[in-house]
Order: C-alpha cells, then sequence, then structure tokens
C-alpha cells in the first residue's frame, strides 16, 4: 500500500486528500497545512509543517500555492519521496530550473498534474495531429472565457497572485503543447481593467512552435463566455462551475474545424 501525504487542504489539496482515502491501494499519511481554520476532516492527521513527518512516505502531492512549490518539491525530492505537482509547477522559471535539478539529482519521480492529456477526446486529436490524417496543422486559436465570482479573490493569495494563466490558461498551453510539439517563441499581453488587482485578468498570446505552426490564445476570468466548448472546471472546482468554456479553432492545410465540437 502507498504511503501518501498531501501538502496544502485548500480547494484542491482536500480533494486529493479524499480521493486518497476512497483508494485501496493508498493510505493518507496526513496533510501539512499551516492554517489551521482548514483543518476539516476529523479522520485525517494534520501537520503544521513538513518537517513534522516522520512516518514513511513514498509520495506526496503538492497542493500548496505556487510560490512554495519549489521549496517544498526540494524538500520532498531530497527526503526520497515521489511527486505530484499541482500546476503551474513553480512561481518561476528559476524555481522550475532548480527544482528539476534536484529532482535529477534525487532519482525520485516526478509529475506536473496537467491531467487534461489523458481525456479521451484529447488523446484523439493528438492522434489525428499526429498521423497527419486530417492534414498538416497550420494555425490554432483558443479562447478561454469565464466570469470568476469576486469571493473567489478575497482574502487570500490569488488577488496578487491568481492570474489565469497561471491558473487555467497554463493547462491550455500544455495541451497545444502536447498536440502540436514544443514552442520556439511566445509573447503576450495582460490587463487588469475590470478588478484593478495586482495581477493579470485578462489578455493576449501569439506561439511560434518549432514546426512553423502558429496560435493565438485569448483569455480573461472576468468576462463569461459566448460559446460553447470543454468544461474543464466542473470536476475540479465547485466555485467556478458554472462559467469555464474552452475552445480551440484549428487549421490544417486542408480542413478547419473546432474542438470539441
Amino acid at each position: 500500500m502507498k504511503q501518501l501525504l498531501v501538502l496544502g487542504a485548500g480547494l484542491i489539496g482536500a480533494r486529493h486528500a479524499q480521493a486518497i482515502k476512497a483508494h485501496a491501494g493508498c493510505n493518507l499519511v496526513g496533510v501539512v497545512e499551516p492554517n489551521q481554520s482548514l483543518y476539516r476532516d476529523a479522520n485525517a492527521t494534520y501537520f503544521s509543517d513538513i518537517s513534522q513527518v516522520t512516518a514513511p512516505v513514498d509520495g506526496v502531492i503538492l497542493a500548496t500555492p505556487t510560490n512554495l512549490h519549489c521549496e517544498n518539491g526540494i524538500y520532498a525530492a531530497r527526503k526520497g519521496w515521489d511527486i505530484l505537482i499541482e500546476k503551474p509547477v513553480t512561481a518561476s522559471l528559476e524555481q522550475a530550473k532548480q527544482l528539476s535539478q534536484v529532482v535529477q539529482e534525487s532519482g525520485v519521480a516526478s509529475l506536473v498534474g496537467h491531467h487534461r492529456r489523458y481525456h479521451p477526446s484529447v488523446q484523439a486529436l493528438k492522434s489525428l495531429v499526429k498521423d497527419k490524417k486530417i492534414g498538416t496543422a497550420v494555425t490554432a486559436s483558443m479562447i478561454w472565457a469565464m466570469r470568476k465570482p469576486d469571493a473567489y479573490f478575497e482574502q487570500n493569495w490569488r488577488s496578487t497572485e491568481g492570474s489565469p494563466v497561471m491558473i487555467n490558461i497554463v493547462h491550455d498551453l500544455d495541451l497545444l503543447r502536447f498536440i502540436f510539439g514544443d514552442i520556439a517563441k511566445i509573447t503576450g499581453f495582460g490587463s487588469s481593467q475590470i478588478r484593478n488587482q495586482a495581477r493579470v485578468e485578462s489578455g493576449a498570446a501569439a506561439i511560434l512552435f518549432e514546426t512553423g505552426m502558429t496560435a493565438s490564445i485569448s483569455f480573461a476570468d472576468t468576462a463569461p463566455p459566448a460559446h460553447g466548448g470543454l468544461r474543464p472546471a466542473r470536476e475540479r472546482t465547485p466555485i467556478l462551475q458554472q462559467a469555464a468554456r474552452i475552445c480551440f479553432g484549428i487549421r490544417e492545410h486542408r480542413v478547419g474545424f473546432h474542438f470539441p465540437q
């Protein structure tokens, strides 16, 4: 039986803990969370600091605020614990490089939680593009839009670090890379037009892939969507269930279509 530890008892960390408890092959060692107001599961063991964990651990799930991923990931790797990291992997490129180096040196397994790669429709699209069954990919456009409730940002880390680029669009960038290959160049800009907080809430990006294909992304967490699309938030974060939409427009040299329609 795998002995698993969860770091973070927020929306996502709590769901990871419940999933571990429900799995016959896993045991929840505990949840590391300094905020005792989040100690909501009477049947779980809580620690205020990761250093308090003395029981054997096979793997750890990092579901803390992003700025703690690097520090906690390095600690876990040096302890020999395999790591599942909630996206985004770290708060900066420099932190990502630092964590990657320690993970490689430690020889532990690590994975970033980009779960949408495994959706059947994404797997089907990946196969179509890879085998060029619908032609050669030339360009794609993506719209991500939803109106997040104001309460989602009140009195927490999201008011400054809760950009949809880091929380949401990182998933879609991963899908683009998974389907179309690595990115050669990217540029973009952001705005805080509506809430005027110290974070990017809307914006756009232009991407050039190593294959020569291009793509554009338009995003906002301050405006409802105008059309249907993927609804990934419905399976993960209850406060966001009512609005998220993602839609890809893909042009091949022989045909154009929308995904997931």
